[in-house]
């Protein structure tokens, strides 16, 4: 698999950007090309 770094502005990184009030999470940016919250789980289970 070959890498390529790409160099955004925030401008960029912020067009298009879109927040979820029901999730309270930010979920899109870049025109919809990047996912900025993924889900994440955490585990409560300590012993």
């Amino acid at each position: 698999m070959k890498t390529e770094l790409k160099i955004y502005t925030v401008e960029q990184i912020c067009d298009g950007f879109e927040y979820n009030v029901l999730e309270g999470k930010g979920l899109h940016g870049l025109s919809g090309q990047l996912t900025i919250q993924q889900t994440i789980r955490i585990s409560t289970n300590r012993t």
